[in-house]
């Protein structure tokens, strides 16, 4: 069974980013995820791709050829 590619790109820079990818990576393990960042930091950049805009971030989402593409902002999911 091959693994299913993954976008997720997550707006914010800090402590609860960083949690949110550490989790993911434990649960998606068998899937081949990337992950983007708007703004970022230097330690988010070591996980994925920092972003300076908004729109960078949609851009890097359509380009990556994931099968799924999440967005995740706040407490709020957006799936697409």
């Amino acid at each position: 069974m091959s693994s299913q590619k993954i976008f997720v790109g997550i707006l914010g820079s800090g402590a609860r980013e960083h949690a949110i990818v550490w989790r993911l990576q434990q649960d998606l393990k068998t899937h081949a995820v990337q992950f983007g960042f708007f703004p970022g930091n230097p330690y988010l950049s070591r996980l994925g791709t920092c972003v300076s805009s908004v729109a960078q971030l949609i851009t890097l989402a359509e380009k990556s050829g994931a099968q799924q593409r999440l967005l995740l902002t706040g407490s709020e999911i957006y799936a697409g």
